[in-house]
């Protein structure tokens, strides 16, 4: 009754003092207050803390008291209808907290989804198109997570959760570089888990600048989200370098995993990482990876174009210029000046999403990202690829234990045909696929430049590079110095535009062939995939 009073006026309720009566848990009175009544307690300035709560407190007297007789009937003693604050407005009345419920039918129709595989937030806006709005749903969006937080919790079985554990501690039992990392809630029950075995932490330092990170697909009855870091090795094939599996896709999941992550692989931050356009995902990265490239898979954007750009479809010169942006432009000069063309020739400067994307340029385009190490790749597919194998070893009454054994099958897999291709590269030899240009230096130029490639790269990678057809992979550099800064000019191809690389003294000779080797050598093998 009160709680639909203040609901009306605008301002939440919560409970404050009691009593019962003598020798018995029968109320004898109780308080309901304003929120914002009383202060919290006074905060220590200088303790550290990354987080504190933002005060609500001002001391707001308006409240009301009950008292009950022994027949339990209510009646009220007393009642304060003053406030010392601003009431809510009608329009922000559902976001109250005392006012907000997730009803028995609704929370019946958030579980019954969740469990069939849809996000959270998915599952809340069909709720809000339901009732005409997010306004009428009676929650929010984050008391929709707390509920399906809170079921998922409750699901995961104790002999399940004790069956994983035995497992992991067998494996670091005989592998003294397996690592496992386990995540409860407040009430002991298993929330995630994060696992790597020495391979994957070998193959992290050494092939783990660029990562890719994906949480698409769902496993077992527990509808985990399975979360798999995977990197590219030097035959071009993907490596497992761990799993996680997570009962909720949040910031706070999402930091526990990379900070666990780091820590397992020696506190070494990847250079690169591609991710979807998750908000969570990139929150956690900003905390965890401060000093890591996030970049986000262009074909997910890609594949929005159509519905968010009114002429994507009909305006062949816009979609061009579209594509351009993400990937043809050689500077960010160049970008700038396409994405202009592109607003102009659309008539699009008022598209609030081309907005939004435009502030994150850097994080998918590649005119922006000329001088980082990514390996030319430009989405996540390559994790997303992990998702059939995924559905292969996974069933809707799988449990934990039986999903983690049939990854470890896989990766056992994986690294059999890495060996495999170890084998064949140690028997095999590369034979160019194109002629040397007569205008060249002619075949000992061809075969010095075939003889280094193949002592630095593997097989897979040398035949991506010399299908580049030589005439056109004609490197010219010219070499300016002054002022202790050197200035280098390069033209990775004929008639191609001159792209600058500076390189002050001391400077490590290391990012200034990094620089050279990103612009030639990952720019013409990006041109093959």
């Amino acid at each position: 009754m009160y709680c639909r009073y203040a609901h009306s006026v605008g301002f939440s309720v919560r409970k404050d003092h009691h009593s019962f009566w003598p020798n018995s848990r029968k109320i004898r009175m109780k308080d309901y207050v304003c929120s914002k009544a009383g202060f919290k307690k006074g905060l220590d300035l200088n303790a550290k803390s990354k987080y504190r709560k933002a005060n609500t407190r001002t001391g707001c007297p308006a409240m009301i008291r009950f008292s009950v007789d022994q027949d339990g009937e209510w009646k009220v003693n007393k009642c304060v209808e003053n406030h010392n604050h601003e009431l809510a407005r009608p329009e922000d009345q559902h976001l109250l907290r005392s006012c907000r419920n997730i009803t028995k039918e609704r929370g019946f129709v958030l579980k019954s989804m969740t469990d069939a595989g849809i996000r959270t937030i998915d599952a809340f806006t069909y709720l809000a198109d339901e009732v005409g709005g997010r306004e009428y749903v009676g929650f929010l969006r984050r008391d929709a997570y707390n509920f399906v937080q809170r079921n998922r919790r409750c699901k995961i079985e104790t002999g399940d959760t004790n069956s994983i554990i035995e497992i992991f501690k067998n494996r670091a039992n005989s592998d003294n570089m397996f690592v496992w990392e386990v995540q409860y809630d407040e009430e002991d029950r298993l929330m995630n888990f994060f696992w790597a075995d020495g391979g994957g932490r070998i193959d992290y330092d050494c092939f783990g600048d660029v990562i890719i990170f994906y949480t698409s697909y769902r496993l077992n009855k527990y509808n985990l989200a399975c979360a798999p870091f995977v990197g590219v090795n030097n035959h071009w094939q993907n490596v497992l370098l761990g799993v996680a599996f997570l009962s909720e896709e949040i910031v706070e999941s999402f930091t526990w995993l990379f900070r666990t992550f780091l820590r397992v692989m020696g506190g070494k931050q990847p250079i690169t990482i591609f991710t979807d356009q998750d908000q969570a995902m990139s929150r956690a990265i900003e905390i965890a990876f401060p000093q890591t490239r996030h970049r986000l898979c262009q074909w997910h954007i890609i594949k929005k174009l159509p519905s968010k750009v009114h002429c994507y479809n009909s305006n062949n010169k816009v979609r061009g210029l579209i594509y351009k942006c993400f990937s043809k432009c050689d500077s960010e000069e160049e970008f700038e000046s396409t994405w202009t063309e592109m607003l102009s020739e659309g008539d699009l400067h008022s598209h609030e999403w081309l907005k939004e994307l435009h502030k994150i340029r850097h994080k998918w385009s590649t005119a922006y990202n000329k001088t980082c190490f990514n390996l030319g790749i430009l989405s996540t597919q390559r994790s997303e690829s992990t998702n059939n194998v995924c559905h292969g070893i996974s069933k809707p009454t799988s449990t934990i234990t039986e999903c983690f054994l049939g990854l470890e099958k896989v990766m056992k897999t994986w690294r059999r045909n890495e060996k495999d291709e170890d084998f064949r590269c140690s028997q095999s030899d590369v034979v160019p696929l194109v002629k040397s240009s007569p205008s060249r230096r002619g075949r000992k130029l061809r075969k010095n430049r075939h003889l280094q490639l193949s002592s630095l790269h593997q097989w897979n990678i040398v035949v991506k590079f010399l299908l580049q057809p030589y005439q056109n992979a004609w490197l010219q550099l010219i070499l300016h110095q002054r002022d202790l800064v050197a200035k280098f000019l390069l033209q990775p191809f004929q008639n191609a535009s001159l792209q600058l690389i500076r390189l002050q003294q001391g400077d490590l000779v290391a990012k200034f062939l990094l620089q050279i080797f990103q612009i030639i050598l990952l720019q013409l093998i990006s041109q093959h995939m």
